[in-house]
């Protein structure tokens, strides 16, 4: 990069920074977003209570059966199969060991016995059902010494209400495909349960269940020696005691919010990043940095380094929140600041990246930020949707889920504060460490994905902007990233004929000037627009040259194909066929080189609003490479030539609309270009300013080839050292003034105003005495009207000699077609453990702190000549650990009685759900989720309404309506009648779907009428509010 693109660079960063900070609406949303924020995590802070808990010991508990078990229901334990006599006897000595009478009932395979579950029973509870896994070829087929069976309890907590509502029945939640919680816990889980609480593995029988099958097998393999064993034994379960803790309401609440406020703190940059790129190609003030020499990768740089600054100073001010200890106690106490500023900047930059790519597929400002707006909040979504079945998804799924930067943002947020509810924090040593066993995502992936998905956008959003840049913008081939040319090599110019060029040789076309350079050169150019059912031809083969030292008109009524021709010449429009040279340079291929020495003014005043008039000289003195030296004397005389200097730090946007014209006019001049195109220069000026700004243009051609286009056949003749007249795209003639005057001229129109005792007869003949040949053209009324030729110009002295007033004498050139001179109206713009001998087993576990969190379980033994008693501990973070815990124990018996070969596998399989049983409780239907959807559509929903209103009011159309006679009352009336409609059609469709949606108790207690007239008169209230 040289010196000038570090200049270029560096201004662009200045003005983006500049409309940054004079953007007063955008700073106070952001600044209220970090308030609330602040304020939101301080008073959380402040009322969450912290309790330093001491060591937690737990009580042995001894294996009995549920509590719930009684004599007035009929409880039935199930075996499978049912042919086999060996899975029989088991059962039998279970159901003996258990000491309960329980139905023993067998079936012939699993799936009879789900069917009998699901529609069948109607009367009993199966407690549960031992399923052996093992193919029994007879009935008297013996058990193998490897043994596996699952146990199949039932769902239900309290089975007296089995058959009730399902607001009397409570489910229990096995977990059975989770190892671990997915939000790790603060000190021991459900530290107040000496059971473990949730799975209720002893609580529901369970582990008395296992250890009576575990037992029943070692009897039927090994007889009297397992009686023996377990005559005199007596089994504890223990939970792992926990050293002393403490125990922050604060993390529970945080984690479940922390994800929602990012999110909505990153979403005034969200909007703002797609609003301010596409406000600058709404109005082409994109394009228009373009044509003066930028190139579009420094364009794009330099929104990518304005925007990951400012989200920067967000992140800061963020940090500065959840590290300062601006209460009690800081927000994170373990997590690495420097570490969670990196975690926010990778998502900063596929946020900006996100923003490039969606800026690109829009060509409206207002649509696009809506969309913005929308997909911001849409994007979370997946990680609200699955975050209950995120231990179900893989991690190629989370991954890809991470491509969604919304997404990978609440997933790595949420793996923060899981760390740091650990105690471990995020940090540089453990980023790329799993945060639970069973949790394969790690913070290292999230920040991969960031990286990744920011590749992406950028990739999408660069191949987007080239193929498809929207309304204005010449679009490259799709192929483009695969020629040579794209990435190679100064594009080289082009040999053209040094002779001048036939292809003006005509009567209409006066010969080209000898010894003068071409500027431009236009060679059979065309231009079609492809319409619904017909192709309209804007340009048709024009062949044109323009030299230096020369201004050049374009003359031509609306739509004659000026601003189109204008439009190719600057790279807004390629060409459908023909040659442009500019400088020597093809636009097809070269405009990038062209763009280097052109200056533009355009029909419409394309200037940042929110800049002085000093600063856009400042802004692009420096895109056009003059010395920083030279700048205040240029932009001096130049603001002291057109008039301006006393507005120079006025903003643009309070600029009158001649002074707008001025000011783009001096943008287009200065920096020393060499190719001007004027496009309705002097649209907009009062008369004293358009002649004084003609005799400056006369001035500043020399050495620049200069193209004006105008409606005005005055400005034309002043100007123009060459006149081409344009009539639907066509040249019809191309000369100087004094050659079109020759050529299609009539003469020159005398006027006589009369006085009521004027004799029209001796003004004739005084008029005949001067010019001989003088003809009356019309006697209207005190006007009289001489047609004079052009040889008598001379005498033009003498109409001092009339008595009476006489008006100016003036040319007429009249052209088929060209008679009608419309005015232009401006657009208005709308807009994611090594195992040791250990005697005091109670004492080791405490002290211990590794054993915490790398043991899932142990085992003690305490063995007297009358008792033997055994302790399997289990740590609780496990959901798993206590049946786990226990099946060792019994293999370790089980080993020692019938060999090493002999094992016990057993599972846990819940028995599948009654098919009548309500299925309101169902984790998938979530009434606060429900609630949440709602209010976040209507709230998307609602906004949308006042974009009408807004729009009427920005394109001035609501003032047109008060001028034409609309009543206050009628104009607010009607758009509260149309709005109120859409409203209607859209909650009966809203309310239809839930009716088909919703299940159980919240379809029953759902009414139709009653919801919709609520949203009638909630809508009815948020619309006089907007």
């Amino acid at each position: 990069m040289d010196s000038l693109q570090m200049r270029q660079f560096s201004v662009l960063l200045w003005k983006n920074f500049l409309l940054k900070s004079r953007n007063v609406v955008g700073l106070v949303v952001e600044i209220i977003l970090i308030f609330l924020l602040f304020v939101w995590t301080l008073t959380v802070r402040r009322i969450s209570k912290k309790t330093s808990i001491s060591d937690v010991i737990f009580n042995p508990i001894l294996l009995t059966l549920p509590k719930f078990l009684n004599e007035n229901f009929d409880y039935e334990l199930a075996y499978v199969p049912s042919e086999s006599n060996a899975a029989r006897n088991i059962t039998e000595m279970v159901k003996k060991d258990l000491n309960f009478n329980f139905k023993v009932q067998g079936f012939p395979s699993e799936e009879s016995f789900e069917r009998y579950i699901k529609y069948e029973n109607k009367d009993a509870y199966v407690l549960a059902a031992i399923v052996f896994d093992h193919k029994f070829k007879t009935s008297n087929e013996r058990l193998p010494l490897q043994v596996k069976y699952s146990l199949r309890f039932g769902r239900i907590y309290d089975p007296e209400n089995l058959f009730q509502p399902s607001k009397y029945q409570k489910e229990i939640e096995w977990n059975t495909s989770t190892l671990f919680p997915s939000v790790p816990s603060l000190g021991p889980r459900n530290f107040l349960e000496n059971d473990g609480g949730n799975p209720g593995y002893i609580r529901e029988g369970f582990l008395i269940v296992q250890h009576s099958v575990d037992k029943a097998i070692m009897m039927y393999h090994s007889g009297r020696a397992a009686e023996d064993i377990f005559a005199n034994t007596t089994i504890y379960a223990e939970r792992f005691p926990h050293p002393a803790f403490i125990h922050d309401s604060f993390l529970w609440t945080f984690i479940a919010m922390f994800p929602w406020t990012i999110l909505f703190t990153f979403t005034q940059m969200a909007l703002v990043i797609v609003g301010t790129i596409m406000l600058e190609k709404e109005k082409r003030l994109k394009e228009y940095q373009l044509m003066v020499g930028l190139s579009n990768a420094m364009l794009w740089v330099s929104y990518f380094i304005t925007f990951l600054l400012m989200y920067f100073i967000i992140i800061c001010l963020l940090c500065g929140i959840l590290f300062l200890k601006i209460t009690h106690e800081r927000v994170f106490q373990h997590s690495d600041p420097l570490f969670i500023a990196f975690y926010f900047m990778c998502f900063a930059v596929s946020s900006v990246l996100l923003g490039f790519l969606i800026s690109t597929l829009f060509n409206k400002a207002s649509l696009a930020t809506s969309i913005a707006g929308f997909l911001h909040f849409l994007t979370f979504f997946p990680y609200l949707i699955l975050y209950h079945k995120y231990d179900q998804i893989s991690l190629s799924g989370k991954l890809a889920l991470c491509l969604i930067t919304n997404t990978a943002l609440a997933f790595g947020t949420d793996l923060i504060c899981k760390l740091e509810m650990k105690g471990h924090g995020a940090q540089w040593n453990n980023f790329a460490t799993k945060v639970n066993a069973d949790d394969d995502l790690t913070l290292a992936h999230i920040i991969g994905m960031f990286l990744f998905s920011a590749f992406l956008y950028g990739l999408v959003a660069w191949y987007l902007d080239a193929v498809f840049p929207g309304t204005y913008g010449v679009p490259k081939p799709w192929n483009f990233f695969l020629q040579k040319a794209y990435w190679f090599g100064e594009p080289a110019l082009s040999r053209e004929e040094s002779q001048v060029s036939d292809l003006l040789s005509s009567d209409f076309m006066e010969p080209e000037p000898v010894g003068l350079v071409a500027g431009i050169r236009i060679q059979h150019l065309y231009k079609e627009f492809i319409l619904k059912n017909s192709t309209l031809m804007a340009v048709n083969d024009l062949s044109l040259n323009l030299y230096e030292g020369q201004i050049t008109v374009l003359l031509g009524h609306n739509g004659a194909g000026k601003t189109t021709t204008l439009s190719i010449l600057t790279g807004l429009y390629l060409p459908t066929r023909g040659k442009v040279y500019i400088g020597g340079y093809d636009i097809s291929s070269d405009m990038v080189q062209i763009r280097k020495s052109l200056g533009l003014c355009p029909q419409d005043d394309l200037l940042f609003p929110m800049l002085t008039v000093s600063e856009h000289l400042h802004f692009y003195c420096v895109i056009k490479g003059i010395p920083l030296q030279n700048q205040s004397r240029e932009t001096n005389r130049m603001l002291t030539s057109f008039g301006l200097l006393q507005q120079s730090n006025t903003m643009s946007k309070d600029l009158s609309g001649g002074m707008k014209r001025k000011l783009s006019i001096i943008i287009a001049l200065i920096g020393d270009t060499k190719v001007v195109i004027l496009d309705e220069p002097t649209s907009g000026m009062d008369p004293v300013s358009r002649r004084a700004t003609w005799d400056l243009l006369q001035h500043y051609k020399k050495d620049r080839t200069i193209l004006l286009t105008t409606h005005h056949m005055d400005e034309a003749d002043v100007l123009g050292d060459r006149i081409a007249i344009l009539v639907m795209g066509i040249l019809k003639c191309c000369g100087s003034s004094l050659f079109l005057k020759k050529l299609y001229g009539v003469g020159y129109h005398l006027v006589i105003v009369k006085t009521p005792d004027s004799d029209d007869e001796k003004i004739f003949q005084l008029i005949k005495n001067y010019i001989p040949t003088a003809k009356m053209e019309t006697n209207v009324a005190a006007e009289l009207s001489f047609i004079l030729p052009k040889e008598h110009t001379h005498r033009q002295g003498s109409r001092h000699a009339l008595h009476n007033g006489v008006g100016p004498p003036e040319t007429t050139v009249t052209f088929p077609g060209f008679f009608k001179f419309g005015k232009q109206i401006l657009a208005t713009y709308l807009l994611r453990h090594s195992s040791q001998n250990v005697c005091d087993m109670k004492n080791y576990l405490l002290t211990s702190k590794d054993c915490i969190y790398s043991c899932i379980v142990a085992f003690s033994l305490d063995v007297t000549t009358e008792e033997k008693t055994f302790i399997f501990w289990f740590n609780n973070e496990a959901y798993h650990a206590a049946p786990l815990s226990l099946s060792i124990l019994d293999n370790i018996i089980y080993k020692y009685l019938s060999g090493p070969d002999a094992t016990i596998t057993v599972s846990n399989n819940p028995q599948p759900e009654r098919v009548t049983k309500d299925k309101s409780n169902e984790r998938s239907i979530s009434g606060i989720q429900i609630v949440f959807n709602l209010l976040f559509g209507m709230s998307i929903f609602t906004s949308g309404f006042c974009l009408m209103t807004v729009t009427e009011r920005v394109s001035k159309a609501k003032h047109i309506q008060f001028v034409s006679g609309v009543y206050t009352l009628n104009f607010w009336l009607s758009a509260l009648l149309w709005d109120l409609i859409i409203h209607f059609v859209a909650c009966v469709l809203l309310l239809v779907s839930y009716l088909f949606c919703l299940k159980g108790c919240l379809l029953v207690f759902f009414k139709f009428l009653e919801s919709l007239k609520f949203m009638i008169v909630f809508k009815f209230c948020v619309l006089e509010f907007i």
